[in-house]
């Protein structure tokens, strides 16, 4: 081969070279370029483009070495996406690709898993999969007990959340056990003034009260009460909710006076928070009305519920708004004016049919007293034909 075509050999060797690292860097530029207009098109409510992109980066992450933290990154940048635009059954075997894959790296005893698996339990506890979400906040537990021990601080979230789930899945006892053993560590850890100790007694309290323990909810509603108040100023969101779940278990251990107090001081920290606090408003006064149907201020209750209605109304969540109608439905029918009582269970009950189904206790409910204001009219034939008119259910209440 002569001189001058080795020489053109060796340039032509040089461009291909330097096409290929421009290539290269070309793609890396692409993928941060695509995941920049992803977001920012996700923030300005363009999701169809946002998605696009976010997909389009994941092609390009798929072609990197499963090693590349970049290709975690994509997976969970369109999980998130997915999860935030409510489509979160369709995040799931993002989130779970992604960790499978950090697990792989590692390690399945590393530290950073535990935040993983506690992220993604809570991505399953909103989804409503409550088994896999203590499965997955099972394991933290563990990844969390192997790298710090069985009383350190960092378990605390975890064990409340633990709780949570329990709760949900109506385990009272574990729920119980596992927010205990939550407060004790950090407790134990100096930190007894620790804002997250307030939801961590709120929880059990819950717990406590679905139990009919009420002194020891009472006992636990008052030391989140304690905490908030420490932390937290005195007209704070947090303070709202506090004095709320006080006041419901006062309620019901017949310790009217001070309930109606806290509910009170709720109400006017809700309305001073505006429109974000609408929902909360809305219950909490349902929640008052209740009060004084049972010490019979009948004029007070209906107001109450009248406007917590009206807030209810404008809420995501139908069922809300469907109890409060039923619940002024039930005061309407104690005071015999039938007339005004029998809209507000046709609008209820067709609320509760659609959302949770016919067989659903709270239809059930509803259908009964209904039924039963119908036969105290002289309705009888309505009446049946109302509780014929559903399926028959599948246990007894």
């Amino acid at each position: 081969m002569r001189a001058d075509d080795r020489f053109g050999l060796h340039a032509l060797l040089g461009i291909l070279l330097a096409l290929g690292l421009m290539t290269g860097c070309t793609d890396a530029l692409d993928r941060d370029e695509l995941n920049t207009r992803a977001q920012a098109a996700h923030a300005e409510g363009r999701l169809e483009d946002a998605e696009a992109d976010f997909r389009a980066a994941l092609e390009q992450a798929e072609l990197l070495r499963e090693s590349d933290p970049r290709l975690v990154e994509s997976l969970n940048n369109l999980g998130q996406f997915l999860h935030s635009t409510g489509r979160a059954a369709e995040a799931a075997p993002y989130f779970h690709r992604a960790l499978e894959i950090r697990e792989r790296l590692l390690g399945e005893n590393a530290p950073e898993l535990g935040v993983s698996y506690f992220n993604l339990a809570q991505h399953y506890q909103e989804l409503g999969d409550l088994a896999e979400a203590r499965r997955l906040s099972e394991h933290a537990l563990e990844i969390r007990e192997a790298n710090f021990g069985t009383e350190h601080v960092q378990l605390g979230e975890v064990l409340n959340q633990l709780g949570l789930i329990a709760l949900l899945q109506e385990d009272y006892e574990q729920s119980e056990a596992w927010l205990l053993r939550g407060i004790e560590i950090i407790t134990a850890g100096a930190r007894a003034g620790h804002p997250s100790l307030s939801i961590y007694h709120g929880n059990l309290a819950q717990a406590y009260l679905a139990q009919a323990k009420m002194a020891e909810a009472e006992s636990h509603y008052r030391a989140a009460l304690d905490i908030v108040r420490m932390n937290e100023g005195a007209e704070s969101l947090l303070m709202a909710r506090a004095q709320k779940n006080l006041a419901e278990a006062l309620v019901f251990q017949g310790k009217a006076d001070e309930a109606e107090r806290l509910y009170l001081n709720s109400v006017t920290i809700y309305e001073k928070l505006g429109p974000a606090a609408e929902g909360e408003l809305g219950l909490t006064l349902n929640n008052l009305a209740v009060l004084f149907r049972s010490t019979r201020r009948y004029a007070d209750a209906e107001a109450a519920y009248l406007r917590a209605q009206q807030l209810l109304e404008r809420q995501p969540q139908p069922t809300d708004y469907a109890a409060s109608q039923f619940n002024l439905g039930r005061l309407y029918m104690e005071l015999s004016r039938y007339d005004d009582a029998e809209p507000l269970f046709v609008r209820s009950l067709a609320i509760y049919d659609r959302v949770l189904g016919p067989d659903h206790a709270n239809s059930r409910l509803v259908r009964r007293v209904y039924a039963d204001m119908l036969r105290n009219t002289g309705r009888a034939e309505e009446a049946e034909k109302l509780t014929a008119a559903a399926s028959p259910p599948a246990a007894a209440e």
